[in-house]
Parts: C-alpha cells; structure tokens; sequence
C-alpha cells in the first residue's frame, strides 16, 4: 500500500477542467483563470452559434509547463502593462491541431494554421484573434534557452510552417511527451525537458538562421540593384548624392 503511494506521489502534477462537467459562465471564469497569467481574452465565442467552451489538461514538468487547450474563438492580447503586471517573460510554443489565428506579434504581422508550430516571448506585446481551435502549449523559463540562443529576443512571433520538416517533427515529440506524461516520473522529468529543449532550440536555430539568410539575400540583391543604377548613371549631371 506505501509502494502505492508513494509511486503516485511521485507523478507529474496536473491541472485540467472540461466543458461537459460544468455550465457555460463557470467554464469561461475556469478559463480566463487558466490564461490570466498570460493573456487577457476577450469576445469569447463572438460570432459562433454555440456558447463558448473551453477544455484544458496540463501537466508541470518541472519548471515547464506542458498542456492541450480545446476552445471556441476568441481575441488574445499581452499588452505593455500586462507585462508589466505578470511578471513572467517565458518563452511560449504552441502546436496548432486545429483552427489557428491572425494578429500582431510585436510590430509584426503573424498568421498561423492548423499544422504550424509557433514561438511567443512573453516580454513583448501580442494581439490576436483566433478562431475556434486545439493546441498543445509549452511554457518554457527563458534562461533554458538563452543558454543555447542568441538571438532569443527574436523568436517573438517566429512560425513554423506545416509544410516544413521542423514543424512536423516537433508535433510528434509534443504529441509523444503529452501521451506520456500521466506516467512520467520527477525522477524521468530532468533528462526527458533537458532533451526536449536541445531539440527545440537546433530547430529554432535553424530557423532563425535560414530567416537571416533569406533577409541578407533580399539586402544583397537591393545593393545590386541601387549599383547597377548609380554606374548607369555617372555620366548624367543630374546624378546627385
């Protein structure tokens, strides 16, 4: 009976709600508890002919945090005083299964589809709409990935395509840690985050790194250009600095 016990004890802890086990207004106060710390929502459900719903399982794998979300549509923000507020500065990825999103991630337009894995830095400012929608989220302390990113700042609002290889990769670990994390021990849980972060961060460092290529391909062929048009032109006397 103590071996029982103490092999339970030794689980992940976790946290969830389901629509189906309570009424509409406290499913919503469940879920604006569940992302209070991140986000503020609002027009919950706005256009959709069915009342809003929302259904959350997660688990602490330590100092990560790993969880699904099923819910209707609705508008995301994380405004300059939130932030201020919260007081948290995670990294957050988030797997979309289902429905996606449209917004400004810092002061850059972000799209993101069924299929696409996307990186949010909780230090900056978000606003988004989302249709209704399935996702598995990660949570991430921000020193696991400056230790092996430079660029961290930069990853606010990077998204990986469905149609890429990395995506698809990282959805099958997700889907791999989420299926076993019921059973995962805290003594399992170290060696398990430590290798998942050096998964993901090489494939966002990959990433950032192809995204800086393209950038200075685009910048050389703009040099090219304003060259070709300034030799053309040395001998026009209306050819100024």
């Amino acid at each position: 009976m103590k071996s029982d016990i103490e092999s339970v004890s030794s689980l992940l802890p976790s946290y969830g709600f389901s629509a189906a086990e309570m009424d509409t207004e406290t499913n919503i106060a469940a879920w604006h508890e569940a992302t209070s710390t991140f986000f503020d929502v609002d027009e919950l459900a706005a256009g959709e002919t069915t009342p809003f719903r929302a259904d959350v399982l997660s688990y602490a794998l330590g100092s990560v945090l790993l969880g699904t979300a099923r819910a209707s549509g609705q508008r995301f923000r994380r405004s300059a005083e939130k932030i201020a507020r919260s007081g948290v500065d995670h990294i957050i990825l988030q797997l979309y299964v289902k429905g996606g999103y449209d917004g400004v991630a810092g002061a850059h337009q972000i799209r993101v589809q069924a299929g696409d894995l996307c990186v949010l830095d909780l230090a900056q400012t978000l606003e988004t709409r989302a249709t209704a929608f399935e996702n598995v989220t990660m949570v991430v302390p921000r020193p696991m990935f400056d230790a092996r990113l430079l660029q961290v700042d930069d990853l606010h609002g990077l998204v990986l395509p469905r149609d890429g290889a990395l995506a698809p990769l990282l959805a099958r670990h997700f889907g791999a840690l989420f299926d076993c994390a019921p059973r995962m021990r805290f003594d399992e849980c170290q060696a398990v985050v430590e290798g998942t972060i050096a998964l993901i961060s090489a494939c966002l460092r990959g990433e950032l790194e192809r995204r800086d290529a393209d950038r200075s391909v685009t910048a050389d062929a703009s040099l090219f250009r304003i060259r070709q048009y300034i030799e053309a032109q040395l001998s026009s006397p209306e050819l100024s600095a």
